[in-house]
């Protein structure tokens, strides 16, 4: 595979615990299925300033990244396949 992803887990309430990580397995099988390889999976606090700097530092050259609906401003329970894409590029 030549295309490569990292993929970076935005929640509070999995970090403490109070809800199970599912996104990670929908989209590496989904970035799998499309011939894409998961390098990095990440957990971070829902903090505004953190995501950016993640994606800054971590991430600097990522052209879509898929904001989970807490960040997006919809309601926690929408599923990973309802993540919103952004283009960066």
């Amino acid at each position: 595979m030549s295309k490569t992803a990292g993929i970076v887990i935005i929640g509070n309430e999995v970090l403490s615990g109070k809800t199970q990580d599912t996104n990670s397995y929908f989209f590496c099988t989904e970035l799998r299925q499309l011939g894409v390889e998961v390098k990095k999976i990440s957990t971070i606090q829902d903090e505004i300033e953190l995501i950016g700097a993640v994606k800054s530092q971590t991430f600097p050259n990522a052209l879509i990244m898929f904001l989970p609906a807490a960040v997006s401003g919809q309601p926690t329970t929408t599923s990973p396949s309802k993540a919103l894409p952004m283009v960066l590029a």
